[in-house]
């Protein structure tokens, strides 16, 4: 779902995001880079990267959507990790995706942000295919 969702919501934040929002998913990347080496600090500001596009977009139900998906999607509830050379990847992505977003240009946005999340369903498939037709109880996942 995301493969199809994300990239025309970020589409649509390359037209549509004010410059704080950018100076905020700005401030999503430079996290990653410097707290590459801390995966928790890591992936929290790559859900934040995600949740700033999607409520950058200008439809507040992309907002939520992402928003929920994001809770789930990353896929370490239900045991998939982001060794050191995933993180790099990553982050050279988010970067990609950033500078078409500050570049005001929809359809390069759309082109990074579905790369990037073509990538990981790749690395996920590839590295985690015993996991990925899981089934996440939404208790596990909130209330644990």
């Amino acid at each position: 779902m995301r493969s199809a969702v994300e990239p025309m919501i970020s589409s649509l934040a390359a037209s549509r995001m004010s410059d704080e929002q950018l100076v905020e998913l700005r401030g999503t990347v430079d996290q990653m880079r410097s707290d590459i080496d801390d995966q928790y600090s890591f992936l929290d500001a790559n859900k934040r990267f995600h949740d700033v596009i999607a409520w950058s977009s200008g439809n507040a139900l992309f907002g939520y959507i992402i928003e929920s998906l994001l809770s789930i999607m990353d896929g370490t509830a239900i045991g998939i990790d982001y060794p050191q050379y995933r993180r790099e990847a990553i982050l050279k992505a988010h970067q990609e995706i950033y500078d078409s977003l500050a570049a005001r240009d929809p359809e390069l946005a759309m082109e990074r942000m579905r790369e990037h999340i073509e990538a990981y369903e790749r690395y996920a498939e590839r590295k985690f295919p015993q996991v990925m037709n899981e089934i996440i109880p939404w208790e596990q996942r909130f209330f644990a």
